[in-house]
């Protein structure tokens, strides 16, 4: 095994490790000399679990173990690292929950934990991190509520929670979050209505809600969000018509509302700003003509309008 130690005057040591992870040898150089006050930024690579005596790095102020076969459970420790502002452990296989004591982190800006098998509910300490900024945690097995205090993290701009089993309703307190860009929820068992608050969100320009089990209509609001580009709600039980004037604010690029109870018309507007790609609104129950304007749409690479009651031509 080669073992690798940089010196940088201006953040201290850069360690990486080569092989399986060996947290204990850092311990000893700190032991020995290299004191744990000036560990900065840390990067391993390879194999076994996450000590509890990550704890000791006072200092530490970014933790990089992705796609390292890590296993075993994120140590309640991590809760120490008061400086940490990056902890980035996707695609690992570790296990277990995400412990509270992670909301002690209060200057984490990114928090990537996806890709693993952790359970359990996302603690609702996370939403003491007021510092945080991107906050992944997708495709895990985690389960129960969304938790309401995830509004507080009033600096986020993207927020993944899909591919996981969340359930209950989409917390209106997301709303909010007015500096939020992303939202990915999609891939849970969430129930209820979509909020009608996240409307206010005036800069997303992602939001994927698709595959749960919500039902009522789209938020009327939606249509005026003027940065949306990617709007994907399908295979849920949603019902009611597609806002009217949807498309008309916005330079939507991919909208995707299929297998859902949709009824009415396609909003005539859809394609206004030309920039539209992508339109999957097949298996509602949408009735009229296709609007003119959608015809003639030069952008869309793909169009589904199937099982629905349509008239007219596309000619």
């Amino acid at each position: 095994m080669k073992d690798r130690i940089m010196e940088d005057s201006r953040r201290g040591l850069i360690v990486g490790f080569a092989g399986f992870f060996v947290v204990t040898a850092l311990l000893v150089c700190a032991s020995e000399g290299l004191n744990s006050e000036g560990l900065y930024l840390l990067e391993f690579k390879k194999g076994g679990n996450i000590p509890k005596e990550i704890g000791m790095l006072k200092k530490l102020q970014t933790l990089v173990l992705r796609d390292n076969n890590l296993g075993g459970n994120i140590p309640e420790e991590i809760g120490m690292l008061k400086s940490l502002t990056g902890l980035v452990l996707w695609s690992n296989e570790l296990i277990g929950f995400i412990p509270k004591e992670i909301g002690n982190c209060t200057n984490l800006q990114y928090l990537a934990l996806y890709d693993n098998n952790l359970v359990g509910e996302i603690p609702g300490e996370i939403g003491n991190i007021k510092s945080l900024m991107i906050l992944y945690l997708y495709k895990n097995g985690l389960n129960g509520t969304i938790p309401t205090q995830i509004g507080n993290l009033s600096l986020a701009t993207e927020i993944d929670f899909s591919q996981n089993y969340l359930s209950g309703e989409i917390p209106s307190e997301l709303s909010q979050i007015q500096g939020l860009r992303v939202l990915q929820l999609f891939d849970n068992k969430l129930t209820g209505i979509i909020p009608i608050e996240l409307s206010r969100l005036k800069n997303l320009t992602q939001l994927d809600l698709s595959t749960n089990n919500l039902t009522g209509p789209i938020p009327l609001g939606f249509q005026n969000l003027t940065q949306m580009l990617v709007l994907q709600l399908f295979h849920n039980s949603l019902s009611g018509t597609i806002p009217r004037e949807l498309g008309l604010y916005s330079k939507l690029r991919s909208v995707d509302f299929s297998y859902n109870y949709l009824e009415g018309r396609i909003p005539p507007h859809v394609c206004w700003n030309s920039d539209l790609k992508y339109l999957f609104l097949e298996s509602n129950h949408l009735h009229g003509n296709i609007p003119y304007g959608l015809i003639k749409c030069d952008s869309l690479v793909v169009l589904r309008l199937r099982e629905n009651s349509l008239t007219g031509n596309l000619l």
